[in-house]
């Protein structure tokens, strides 16, 4: 709970001192950037993992793009996104995932993490993957969450290699818009 508090404060503390007293969503995924962990030697601790199988996954037919329906007492229709390539746009901002449909008693955190257990955000292409959520963040004015996800997965093309992810989920506290981001 410390540590939380602590980064937490870190995270105002930089907003105040850029002159940004709120950045929208573009801004605030790329604020994170896991290179600045990995120059200092020190692995990011996991909040919560989640090892992914080619064999759970429901939508595994499915083609990145397509609409499904996996929970519409939480989730409007969604959009089954890879993010193993996170798409990165000139503004920053995110692929539009779907929408939270009722924001009355939300866990953030719940809900970000069941898009990418139940692979609605695919984190991997052929075999699996291994996804720890690292980071959790809101701006100054508590309008925005954000869940940072790094781990690795597996594919075989004509030999099998592992792949690093690194990805974003921000979902708009008003409005229940939910995002992929690099």
């Amino acid at each position: 709970m410390r540590r939380y508090i602590f980064l937490f404060s870190l995270f105002a503390v930089v907003l105040i001192a850029s002159g940004c007293w709120f950045k929208p969503a573009d801004d605030l995924a790329k604020s994170n950037d896991s290179n600045k962990i990995e120059e200092a030697g020190k692995q990011p601790d996991c909040l919560f993992q989640l090892d992914i199988h080619r064999d759970d996954n429901a939508f595994k037919e499915k083609n990145f793009g397509d609409k499904i329906n996996v929970d519409d007492q939480r989730f409007s229709e969604l959009a089954l996104l890879d993010a193993t390539k996170p798409k990165e746009y000139a503004d920053g901002g995110g692929e539009q995932v779907g929408k939270l449909v009722n924001l009355s008693g939300v866990d953030y955190q719940d809900a970000a993490i069941y898009l990418v257990k139940n692979q609605v955000l695919k984190t991997y292409v052929h075999l699996g993957s291994k996804v720890c959520l690292v980071e959790e963040n809101t701006d100054k004015l508590d309008t925005l969450y954000a869940a940072h996800f790094i781990g690795t997965h597996e594919f075989c093309t004509n030999e099998c290699e592992t792949e690093e992810l690194d990805f974003r989920v921000m979902i708009e506290k008003d409005s229940g818009f939910i995002y992929l981001a690099k």
